[in-house]
Formats: C-alpha cells, sequence, structure tokens
C-alpha cells in the first residue's frame, strides 16, 4: 500500500501527503472497516482536521517514506486554499480492494459555479473549535448564544437538589471571560460523562448568567424518575465471518 500511494499521488508531490489508518484508534471491523475508513475521511474533509494515528512511534524499517509523506502524530489543521481530497483504500480478506475518493462539496460548488448547503470548515483558527461556512461563499461565524442542554441526576429527588447546589457552587468561581466553549464543554461533560441516574432534572441555557438563574430553586424543572418497563436481557451477537466472535 505504501509503495503504491508514493508510485501514484506521493510522486513529484510539492505539498504534504498526509497518510494514516482508521484501525489504530477503533481496532478491526472486519467488513465495515471500510465504511469506517470513509466516515473518518469525511469528517477530515468536512472539520478541516486531519486525526493523528494512535499510539505511533516509530516506522516500520521497511518502508522508506520521502519528506513530502507525513503520518500524523497529533491533530493537524488542512488549509482551505484548494481542493480538499481525501482517498480510501481498503483491502478485503480474501483479496478484494476497493478504493474511494472524496472531495469537498464547498470546492465542487465553486468549480461548477453551484450554490447550496454544505458542512465544510474554514481554515481552523485553533484545532478545539473551527469556523463553519452553512453557504459556498459564505462567512463561517461561532455562535455562542446556541442554547444547550445541562442535565442532572441522581439516585434519588433530594440528591438532584443537592447536585445542582453543588454545580452552582462551581458555576460562582466561573464568568463571563471563561473560554467561548465553557458552556458546551459543561453540557457535553454533564450529559455524557457523569453516571446516568434515575431521578434527573435539566436547564437550558445559551450564556453563563442565564444558567446561573435557571438552576435557581424557583426556577429548575421538577426532577422525573425515569423507569424501564422491563428488566435488562442479555444479547449475543455472532459476526459469521470466522472465529471472531
Amino acid at each position: 500500500e505504501a509503495k503504491a500511494i508514493l508510485a501514484t499521488i506521493g510522486h513529484k508531490r510539492t505539498k504534504d501527503l498526509y497518510v494514516g489508518s482508521v484501525k489504530t484508534n477503533i481496532g478491526h471491523l472486519e467488513g465495515a472497516a471500510g465504511v469506517a475508513g470513509v466516515i473518518k475521511a469525511v469528517l477530515t474533509v468536512e472539520r478541516g482536521v486531519i486525526p493523528p494515528n494512535l499510539w505511533f512511534e516509530k516506522l516500520n524499517p521497511q518502508i522508506t517514506l520521502p519528506e513530502n509523506v507525513k503520518i500524523p502524530i497529533e491533530p493537524t489543521p488542512w488549509s482551505f486554499d484548494g481542493p480538499r481530497r481525501a482517498s480510501i483504500n481498503s483491502f478485503g480478506f480474501g483479496g478484494a480492494n476497493a478504493h474511494v475518493v472524496l472531495e469537498d462539496a464547498a470546492s465542487y460548488f465553486s468549480r461548477n459555479g453551484l450554490n447550496g448547503k454544505h458542512s465544510i470548515a474554514s481554515p481552523p483558527q485553533r484545532l478545539t473549535n473551527g469556523h463553519v461556512n452553512g453557504f459556498t461563499n459564505g462567512n463561517g461565524v461561532h455562535n455562542d448564544a446556541k442554547p444547550k442542554l445541562f442535565v442532572v441526576s441522581s439516585n434519588d429527588k433530594e440528591g438532584v437538589s443537592r447536585n445542582v447546589e453543588r454545580l452552582n457552587s462551581y458555576l460562582a468561581f466561573a464568568n463571563s471571560r471563561s473560554k467561548h466553549d465553557f458552556l458546551g464543554n459543561l453540557a457535553y461533560t454533564l450529559s455524557t460523562k457523569r453516571s446516568v441516574l434515575p431521578w434527573k432534572s435539566f436547564a437550558i441555557a445559551s450564556s453563563l448568567e442565564q444558567l446561573k438563574s435557571n438552576l435557581a430553586p424557583s426556577s429548575l424543572s421538577t426532577p422525573l424518575r425515569s423507569s424501564s418497563t422491563s428488566d435488562p436481557r442479555l444479547a449475543f451477537v455472532f459476526t459469521g465471518q470466522g472465529a471472531q466472535w
């Protein structure tokens, strides 16, 4: 694969060519490996950030790469000074080979004189938050005012109030000068990085001041308990592709 890349698209190339693998991040997917590669490539083209290869330390000594062929080891901005193209190559166990070339929608629209919606990011000002264009030739704008959902849960009804008090104590040390992605990170952490417990309440806010106000006891939604309609059951899935069950 490396020799084929160097002999074709890597030959006499002036700009850096980045080579990566989705397997380093998610492991073997058997029949779905090609689809995972396409998903990674689409997100890379759209977001304008080339993801790193996980745990890469040194190159196989049997592979010689020229200086312009890189293996990313950290998130790398992908400039938008021309079409973004990604090539996905997937080998099947029995010798099948599938190849897909993707190009960003914005360049396609521009080259063909078309207008349309797309999700292509402008050159990232910083890797934690790219600017997104909603239309071709539009200006990317980061909108901090978008409402966000903040979820609080507990094992008992009174525990919700206690957790809200702790959250309010934490927010008391924050201010409007906090980094602009503070609310987004907080909403993400509360909804996906905390244990999901049966008693829940929530607040919706688009600013730090609004969040503090909506978390006040008089504004907070009444805690509700979620309950399953049936006992959980165990299921086994067999891939049918050999001994890898």
